[in-house]
């Protein structure tokens, strides 16, 4: 489900992840982070640590230095299980003026 945010703000963007072996049932200790895209594949955000609880990562974006061109963005997740580095997204971001 895509999230809006509102430019100018800070807020956190929750990501619900999905274990389909039910062998993993918490990230916290995985070291998540996430980042921002442009559709043209142009990073708004690059490797921005986040938290995670359980199977929920918490990404803080800070939309108070975005360009107030954009409308849409893909953030993408990351996270370390194992030799494993999965990368989940994109997740869609839109923006509304302030």
């Amino acid at each position: 489900m895509p999230v809006t945010l509102t430019r100018g703000t800070k807020e956190n963007v929750e990501v619900q992840i999905s274990d389909l072996s039910n062998t993993v049932t918490d990230l916290s200790a995985s070291s998540p982070h996430f980042d921002v895209e442009q559709d043209d594949g142009t990073m708004v955000v690059t490797n921005q640590s986040a938290v995670a609880s359980g199977m929920i990562i918490s990404c803080l974006c800070d939309t108070t230095s975005w360009s107030s061109s954009l409308q849409h963005l893909n953030l993408y997740v990351k996270f370390t299980v194992g030799s494993e580095v999965p990368r989940l997204g994109p997740f869609d971001i839109y923006l509304l003026g302030q």
